[in-house]
């Protein structure tokens, strides 16, 4: 593969991959808007805490909680090793006016903090690849204006019909030591 092939790749594939995070970070984002608009701030009680042991231990709160007389249990949307909640504590929540079993931990983390570091990182990919891009470009433009023929006229490459439109031959010149 050329070199020329592997500056697009290295280009193209954190731009995409950028562009999908980015993507997905502000869909999140605006589901957590239209949420917001209709939560309702309430209390709810931990009534069980289910964890998941590997590399470091999660922990995920099912909340109880009542509106209008009616009873709803429902899972935190995201675990985190900070949720280490005991059965029986009273924690902040949100739940949707307009559909009260759906309902978030009143944390950051649990409202913003997934939207937001997705669209982050997917910002700084699509920055650092047209930061990157623009600097493989502006290095090719520099490498064709600064290479010079003996003559002092610009050196070009020839391609299949360079022949056919030029008059004079392009002689390659060889460097020698």
């Amino acid at each position: 593969m050329s070199k020329r092939n592997n500056t697009l790749i290295g280009i193209i594939v954190p731009a995409v991959i950028g562009l999908v995070f980015f993507l997905s970070g502000v869909g999140m984002l605006i589901s957590t808007v239209r949420f917001m608009e209709d939560a309702v701030p309430a209390e709810g009680e931990v009534i069980h805490v289910a964890w998941v042991s590997g590399e470091s231990t999660t922990y995920r709160p099912t909340m109880r909680y009542v509106v209008d007389e009616v009873t709803y249990e429902r899972k935190s949307l995201i675990s985190s090793s900070g949720y280490n909640f005991a059965p029986g504590q009273i924690l902040p929540i949100l739940y949707s006016r307009s559909d009260p079993g759906k309902m978030r931990l009143n944390f950051f983390m649990e409202i913003w903090g997934f939207g937001a570091i997705f669209a982050g990182i997917g910002a700084l990919l699509l920055i650092g690849s047209l930061i990157g891009g623009g600097v493989a470009w502006r290095r090719s433009l520099v490498g064709r204006t600064r290479a010079k023929r003996q003559d002092g006229k610009p050196s070009r490459t020839p391609t299949h019909n360079d022949d056919k439109d030029r008059g004079d031959k392009f002689v390659p010149t060889v460097r020698r030591r």
